[in-house]
Parts: structure tokens; sequence; C-alpha cells
């Protein structure tokens, strides 16, 4: 076995690994958030979060902000949207629903 075969396959593990870390990551937040909040609340918070996720990816405006500007635009955002269906989530579940729409984001199709 060559070396770019062994890269290949060494790559490849790694891959799977971060796919299944990513998929437990996902499961995780969302067991702990529906603790929390009713599924239908839960439902309206991801779908903001990838509402404001998607806005800040495609939108020539803002494709020259750093990581972490976009994401502190991304925790106003999201703060209010949520305020406007009088959902109170902290500051730490809007950050972990905006990690998680930016993992479903970057999930390959």
């Amino acid at each position: 076995m060559d070396i770019e075969a062994v890269v290949r396959l060494v790559m490849l593990a790694i891959a799977g690994g971060i796919g299944l870390l990513l998929a437990y990551l996902s499961r995780s937040l969302t067991a702990y958030l529906a603790v929390r909040f009713s599924a239908q609340q839960l439902f309206i918070a991801k779908e903001t979060a990838l509402m404001v996720v998607s806005t800040l990816k495609q939108s020539p405006a803002y494709e020259y902000l750093d990581t972490d500007k976009k994401k502190e635009i991304a925790m106003v955002w999201m703060s209010q949207r949520l305020a406007v269906y009088g959902l109170d989530f902290t500051p730490e579940d809007i950050d972990r629903l905006i990690e998680e729409a930016v993992l479903i984001i970057k999930e390959p199709q």
C-alpha cells in the first residue's frame, strides 16, 4: 500500500469521526433545549437560527466580516426575532442554536 492510499484512508476515517461527532452534538443540543422549551418553540428557534445564519452567509454585505463579527450580529438578530415571538432564550441557548445552524448549513448534501 503506497503512502497516498494510507493518507486517503486516514482522512476518510477523520471525516467519518467528525461526522459522527457533529451528529452527536446536534442531538445533545436538541435534547438539552427540548427539556426547557416546547416542540413548537424549539422549531421556531431552530428555523430562525437557520434563517439568520443563511442570511449572513449568502449576503454580499456580510461576506467580508470575520466569523466573530458575524456571530455577534447573529446573536443580536436571534435575540430580536425570538423576542418578537415572546421566547426567552438565554445567550447560551442562542449561541448553541447558531452553532447547530452553522453545522447544518455546512453539511454536505
